[in-house]
């Protein structure tokens, strides 16, 4: 599917798959592999929303946090800036306090306790 618009894998790490096209207008593809015991949770608790004119499911935040928490935790050194901005804009944006006992519990399953420090660090230092 993903190779009839256009798309090539340029990453590929097994549970993790990254995609590029060489359409100016395409967007990068990132890909995560979960067990279906992970993924039913997830698509249970999505949403549709309309993407240019595309019905496509979304997960809840905390869902999106989790997932963008166990790739900053499996990532790869060049992307971890990437992938701690993603996770510190997904809770600025969406006004979370980060101090609460459920963000607490994401890093910890999800990532490390090492990330929640930093996170918080960051939130405190006002950035």
């Amino acid at each position: 599917m993903f190779a009839d618009l256009g798309y090539r894998i340029f990453s590929d790490g097994t549970n993790f798959v990254q995609l590029a096209s060489d359409k100016d207008a395409a967007w990068p593809v990132d890909l995560m592999f979960v067990q279906s015991a992970t993924f039913k949770p997830m698509l249970d608790g999505s949403r549709v929303v309309e993407f240019y004119g595309s019905a496509s499911r979304i997960p809840t935040l905390e869902h999106l946090i989790a997932l963008k928490l166990h790739a900053l935790k499996n990532t790869q050194t060049g992307r971890f800036l990437k992938d701690f901005l993603d996770v510190e804009n997904l809770i600025r944006i969406n006004h979370l306090d980060i101090k609460p006992e459920n963000i607490r519990r994401l890093f910890e399953k999800y990532a490390t306790m090492g990330l929640y420090e930093k996170m918080s660090a960051a939130f405190e230092q006002g950035r």
